[in-house]
This record gives structure tokens, C-alpha cells and sequence, in this order.
């Protein structure tokens, strides 16, 4: 019994170089030499695309927002047997969080 890589390497793959042989052979056989070569656009064309492209992100605004930690203040950790313990204070209010 053949193995399923071995499957792939023996029969799929020399099909897909086969195929691609044949997919050069006629892509030259049918480019000409004296094929006319067509002018390139002006630049200006692509001038709206550069100035308002929808690929790019507008500069996002940064909003500053309140952080919850500058209330609070660590005022204790401790480790009791493989737990950890951390103890916090309110600033303004004093209060303690175990």
C-alpha cells in the first residue's frame, strides 16, 4: 500500500510541473516580438487614488480616557502557600481591597 505523501510526491506534483510546462510553452509561443508595446498612463491618473486612497486609515484621534489604576495604590503582597495575595488602597478614599 502506498502512503498518502508518498501518493502526493509520485503522482501530484509531476502533473503540476507537466502542466506548468505546457502553460509556458504556449504562453511564448503565442508573444510575438513585434507586438506593439502599449504607452504607460500619465501619473496624473492615479493622483486621486494617492490623495484619497481607501486602503489607507485616516489618523485615528486619541481620546484620553480615564484609567482605573490612578485611583489606586498597592499597598501589601504576600504569598500564602501557592496563592498571591495583593492588597490595594482608594487614594481619595482611603479604603482598602484585599
Amino acid at each position: 500500500m502506498v502512503s498518502p505523501k508518498m501518493h502526493l510526491l509520485t503522482h501530484i506534483f509531476p502533473a503540476l510541473g507537466l502542466m506548468s510546462l505546457i502553460a509556458i510553452g504556449t504562453t511564448r509561443s503565442y508573444a510575438s516580438e513585434d507586438a506593439p508595446v502599449p504607452p504607460p498612463f500619465e501619473a496624473e491618473r492615479y493622483r486621486p487614488l494617492w490623495e484619497k486612497s481607501p486602503f489607507t486609515l485616516a489618523s485615528a484621534e486619541v481620546i484620553e480616557t480615564a484609567n482605573f489604576a490612578d485611583e489606586y495604590s498597592i499597598v501589601s503582597m504576600s504569598r500564602v502557600d501557592d496563592r498571591h495575595y495583593v492588597g490595594l488602597m482608594n487614594k481619595s478614599t482611603q479604603q482598602r481591597i484585599t
